[in-house]
């Protein structure tokens, strides 16, 4: 099947929603500073309360008591306090007393914790900003190092002085932990224990990074203990989700469909036919597609052939439901090469026959590509170093026959200005295209 076909139907679009409360943050955190509360950066630990405790799952009204609590504490008992949080000797975050009485008055009012917390991220990061434009001029090299290196840190202290520990962990939990709660149905327990691990995944990528900051390990110590670390967290993380719920994605296939294919103007009929064909050709894929780099299948070569007979099969669909000539002119439609050269026909000299022959020019490549990549093994069992040198010549080989074909076909200054479009693979080091 048509490899643009086959990306757009396998996307994914994901979206975060930010609250009206962001907006109150900035204009607030615009206000001048009071005085300021002492408070110092201190490297400590996420502290996960128990799934069972009170302190993680009380009432909306205890929770709402902590914050004000906490409020009152981080702000000197006064209403109009500034909060300082020192970062390094001479860098510190400010957020201004406006700011902190708004944050009061919004918890007062019972809004969300976690659209608190969201609000003292988005102000963090406006301050944030600001100071790293200035610690240039103010901090020595070591320094500005460790301010970087204390930015979650910082963070993490911000929100808990806002809004104590345990809204924080809430809140971070639920910004560390979206690719597993988007697959999977979590427990309480489940939950927790990835957040640990990420976390600790977290703390030792950390102190890597500031050992080999600090001259303890070169780049070679840490790349290697960074791969550790990942494989740790990547063994961790599956034996917590061994025996987790698998969350079905949302069946977004007919939306999807009715948006590619809306300037076709398909009848109804044509569009169910078209979804129907479409679980079945995602479902039959499913048979043959590794699921991890463990999954047996990942070395089954006899699956990358049942794939291509899969896709094959469903580009007949496609074919059958819009008609030959529909159908070619849709994957054009799909093709930015081919849009590229319409949009440039008139600059470039182009005829439709130019543009058709070099779109078919190119639809041959991406397949030679294609099956040649589908006939190698997904994961080889036993690495062989010629293998990728392998691979590498024959799309080099593929690549040079290419631009050797078309060379003369455009001549040497349309050639040029197809590589700067991106058509053309461009030349190492080669500049780009005079206009």
């Amino acid at each position: 099947m048509r490899r643009e076909i086959r990306f757009l139907l396998g996307g994914v679009f994901t979206g975060l929603l930010l609250g009206v409360v962001t907006t109150l943050a900035i204009q607030y955190g615009n206000v001048g500073t009071f005085a300021v509360a002492g408070a110092t950066t201190m490297d400590r630990r996420n502290v996960l309360p128990d799934a069972n405790t009170a302190s993680a799952t009380g009432s909306q009204s205890q929770i709402q008591a902590g914050i004000a609590d906490n409020l009152m504490g981080s702000a000197g008992n006064e209403s109009n306090a500034a909060l300082e949080i020192r970062v390094t000797r001479n860098a510190n975050i400010t957020f201004s007393a406006p700011f902190v009485k708004a944050v009061r008055e919004l918890m007062a009012a019972g809004e969300p914790p976690e659209h608190l917390a969201d609000l003292v991220h988005t102000e963090f990061d406006r301050l944030w900003s600001e100071e790293r434009t200035v610690i240039e001029n103010k901090l020595d090299s070591d320094e500005s190092a460790e301010f970087y290196r204390s930015q979650n840190n910082t963070l993490h202290q911000a929100i808990t002085d806002f809004l104590g520990e345990n809204i924080f962990v809430e809140w971070d939990k639920q910004k560390s932990l979206p690719y597993f709660d988007e697959r999977y149905a979590l427990t309480a327990a489940e939950s927790n224990a990835l957040y640990r691990i990420v976390k600790d995944r977290d703390q030792r990528d950390t102190g890597l990074v500031r050992a080999r900051d600090a001259g303890e390990i070169d780049p070679l110590d840490y790349e290697e203990q960074r791969k550790k670390s990942d494989e740790q967290f990547s063994q961790e993380s599956s034996n917590v989700l061994a025996s987790a719920t698998v969350v079905e994605p949302p069946d977004d296939l007919p939306e999807r469909l009715r948006a590619m294919t809306e300037k076709l103007n398909l009848t109804p009929q044509q569009l169910a036919e078209l979804i129907e064909m479409e679980r079945k050709h995602r479902q039959a894929r499913k048979e043959f597609v590794p699921q991890s780099e463990v999954d047996p299948r990942a070395n089954d070569p006899s699956d990358a052939a049942n794939l291509r007979a899969v896709d094959a099969a469903a580009e007949q669909e496609w074919m059958r439901i819009l008609g030959p000539q529909v159908y070619a002119d849709f994957n054009k439609s799909l093709d930015n090469r081919y849009q590229a050269m319409k949009l440039y026909q008139k600059r470039w000299q182009l005829s439709d026959t130019d543009v058709n022959y070099l779109y078919q020019r190119f639809a041959q490549y991406d397949d030679a590509v294609e099956e040649h990549k589908a006939q190698a093994p997904q994961v080889p069992q036993i690495p062989v170093l010629t293998s990728a040198a392998q691979v590498d010549n024959f799309e080099k080989d593929l690549k040079e026959k290419l631009k050797a074909d078309i060379l003369p076909y455009l001549g040497e200054d349309r050639f040029r200005r197809f590589q700067a479009a991106d058509i053309i693979p461009k030349d190492e080091d080669q500049p780009a295209a005079p206009d």
